[in-house]
C-alpha cells in the first residue's frame, strides 16, 4: 500500500506543470501556488511533513479554487492520517465535474490505500470508461497494482496486458515495482506481480 502512495505523490508531481521563476514586482498567484505545490509535495516524497504543509498552505492561501492545489492537499491529508478530510476534498473535486478521469484515479488509488478494494476498482473502471487516453496508462497501472496488493491476480491480468500493450516499455518498469514490493518486506506481492507480466 505504501508504494501506492508514494507512486501516488510522485504521478502528481510529474503531471503538475514545470517550476518558473518570479520577479518579485511581476508576482503571480498561479504560478506561485504551483511552484510551492510543487515544493509542498517533493517534501511529503522525502517525508518532510512539516516542510510539506508549510508550502501546501501557501499554495492553497495563493490559488484554493486550484484543482491541482486541491488534490496536493488531499495527498497530505492523507498521508497524515486524516482520511476523513482527504476523502472529501476529493469527493468535492469529483463534484466540480472537471478532469474526472485523473480524479477517479487519485481516488481509487486513495481508496485501495485505505483497504477497500471493490471500492477502489469501481473508480478504476470509471477513469478507464470515460476513454480520455491522457491517463490511460496511469489508470491501468494503478489498478494493476491495487489488484495484485489485494492479491487479485485474475482481476490484475487484463489491466497489465493491456498496459503493456499500450507501453511495452511498462513490463521493465513493473519488474522494477516489483523488486520494490520484495526490498519493502513484500515477496508474495512482489513474486505475484512478475506472474502476470
Amino acid at each position: 500500500m505504501r508504494l501506492i502512495k508514494w507512486t501516488m505523490i510522485v504521478l502528481f508531481l510529474g503531471s503538475l506543470l514545470g517550476c518558473q521563476s518570479m520577479e518579485p514586482a511581476d508576482f503571480d498567484k498561479e504560478r506561485a501556488a504551483q511552484a510551492r505545490l510543487k515544493l509542498g509535495l517533493a517534501y511529503l516524497a522525502q517525508g518532510d511533513k512539516p516542510e510539506a504543509y508549510q508550502n501546501l498552505a501557501l499554495a492553497m492561501q495563493y490559488d484554493p479554487n486550484n484543482r491541482d492545489v486541491q488534490l496536493g492537499m488531499a495527498i497530505y491529508e492523507q498521508q497524515i492520517g486524516e482520511y476523513d478530510i482527504a476523502e472529501q476534498r476529493i469527493l468535492a473535486l469529483l463534484d466540480s465535474g472537471k478532469d474526472q478521469e485523473i480524479l477517479l484515479i487519485h481516488y481509487g488509488a486513495f481508496l485501495c490505500s485505505t483497504d477497500r478494494y471493490a471500492q477502489a476498482m469501481e473508480q478504476f473502471n470509471k477513469s478507464l470508461a470515460l476513454k480520455q487516453y491522457q491517463w490511460r496508462e496511469e489508470g491501468l497501472e494503478r489498478a494493476g497494482l491495487c489488484a495484485i496488493e489485494n492479491g487479485d491476480k485474475a482481476t490484475a491480468k487484463p489491466y497489465f496486458t493491456q498496459l503493456i500493450s499500450y507501453n511495452p516499455a511498462k513490463k521493465q518498469q513493473l519488474t522494477e515495482i516489483a523488486e520494490q514490493y520484495r526490498q519493502m518486506g513484500q515477496p508474495q506481492v512482489a513474486q505475484d506481480l512478475l506472474s502476470v507480466l
